[in-house]
């Protein structure tokens, strides 16, 4: 309900993916998700998806930080989060 923010803004995005039954014991210690779909990819989908309804245009998007994971026995999802910088 909210207008698209305006001004410069700082995105942080977390990708968790589901992991494989088929991972080893040895692959479940590692929490990176190092492997397709490209972060620029997923990232570029996010604001395109948000683009006018968050914010004006990505060109506001002045900082980010993007992470991909796999989710720790939570379904995948996606979080992201906003704010205004100045």
């Amino acid at each position: 309900g909210k207008p698209p923010i305006e001004g410069p803004i700082e995105v942080c995005i977390h990708f968790y993916f589901d992991r494989p039954k088929s991972h080893t014991k040895k692959q479940r210690e590692f929490a990176w998700h190092a492997q397709k779909p490209d972060i620029d990819n997923l990232t570029k989908a996010v604001f395109d998806a948000l683009n006018e309804i968050c914010f004006q245009d990505d060109s506001q998007i002045c900082q980010l930080r993007v992470r991909k994971e796999w989710a720790h026995g939570d379904p995948a999802y996606t979080y992201v989060r906003i704010e205004s910088v100045q």
